[in-house]
């Protein structure tokens, strides 16, 4: 440690503006004796001092946990009195504050149904794109076996790495959405499990992404990936149909809303003529979509146990009809886009691909 004055005192008198640097950079100051005091034959003693100031790191560390403590008083303070209107977007707004002192790209506020969790409130940087949609609901036994069976536990999760997750279910389930590094806190009240609070940062895979090489050329760069997100989809459909429980469902409904994704990419490429048949994808993905929020409905009628049960009763046999009819309208619109085999839908796509005129390709 070093230290130097600002002036050179005589030798008795007191100096007060004596400072003292460490070598990661804090400074803390000294107060020498009023003289110098002689050490035999080794030299003089100019000052003497404890080493009273916090180091760099540690007053980091202070702040940053200052800022946390605010931010959690905040975010109670937000919900001391709140009217029911106003809930969900105090929530959200709670969701970007954590967001920013973590310094995390999205949050999701997941609810329990069983094992489906239903995703009720979300935050993401305006500038933070997924490279598949982001699920309304997760099949959370199967997607993230291992995420879930910790937080029943009641541990909160922190990976930085998505290759440490020793599940290849988990690991898959957060590539899929771009998730790079996560937090997963577990909400409960007792010893009930009542919700997920979870933290993701996507931003390295942005990078990524830039890095990205097509391999070949044309309709034969993207034939692979159309073919496969079709015979995916039309494969659960006729899952779902041999066997109608509520997951295999919402996993046709996520299968079909990649195939929309991809026919919207390729719409303006042949011509338009994709614009009938993208429709009638995204009508289905819409009645999948309501036959969800139906089974979620039949649920809390069953375990709300608001309703007397004469009206619980009668309320469910409205809820079972309308399910049976979104059920129906599901496998009359699925036959109808998913009659072809996956490579006679491919043969006719490319089809269209070249015949449309460069011109009016370019054009789109």
């Amino acid at each position: 440690m070093a230290s130097h004055a600002s002036a050179a005192p005589s030798p008795l008198e007191p100096v007060h503006d004596v400072f003292g640097r460490r070598h990661e950079g804090s400074v803390t100051s000294v107060t020498p004796p009023r003289a110098p005091e002689p050490l035999q034959d080794r030299g003089t003693v100019l000052a003497t001092f404890d080493n009273t100031t916090l180091p760099l790191t540690m007053a980091r560390e202070l702040d940053q946990r200052s800022a946390f403590e605010r931010a959690v008083a905040d975010i109670a303070a937000r919900f001391a009195a709140v009217d029911i209107g106003d809930l969900d977007d105090r929530i959200v707004e709670s969701q970007r504050q954590l967001c920013g002192l973590l310094e995390v790209d999205r949050s999701w506020l997941w609810e329990p149904h069983g094992d489906l969790f239903t995703c009720t409130h979300l935050w993401s940087r305006d500038d933070i794109q997924s490279p598949v949609p982001l699920p309304d609901a997760l099949e959370a036994r199967e997607h993230l076996p291992w995420l879930l069976s910790q937080v029943e536990a009641g541990h909160i999760i922190a990976v930085t790495r998505i290759d440490d997750v020793p599940s290849a279910p988990d690991r898959e389930s957060l590539r899929r959405i771009g998730t790079q590094s996560t937090i997963t806190v577990p909400l409960s009240v007792g010893s009930k499990l009542i919700g997920i609070l979870s933290f993701g940062t996507l931003r390295s895979e942005r990078s990524r992404v830039k890095r990205w090489r097509v391999r070949g050329e044309g309709f034969r760069a993207i034939a692979p990936g159309l073919e496969e997100s079709y015979r995916r989809a039309r494969r659960m459909m006729l899952t779902t149909w041999s066997k109608p429980k509520a997951s295999h469902f919402h996993t046709w409904r996520r299968y079909v809303k990649d195939h929309w994704f991809h026919v919207r990419l390729l719409e303006g490429r042949c011509g338009n003529h994709l614009i009938a048949y993208e429709r009638r994808i995204e009508a289905l993905d819409g009645i999948l979509g309501e036959y969800h929020n139906v089974i979620l409905l039949r649920e809390l009628l069953v375990t709300g146990g608001t309703l007397p049960r004469e009206e619980a009763a009668r309320c469910l046999r409205i809820v079972s009809r309308y399910q049976r009819v979104l059920r129906r309208h599901a496998e009359i619109l699925g036959a109808r886009i998913y009659t072809e085999r996956p490579r006679r839908f491919v043969r006719r796509v490319r089809h269209l691909w070249r015949d449309t005129p460069a011109d009016d390709r370019d054009a789109r």
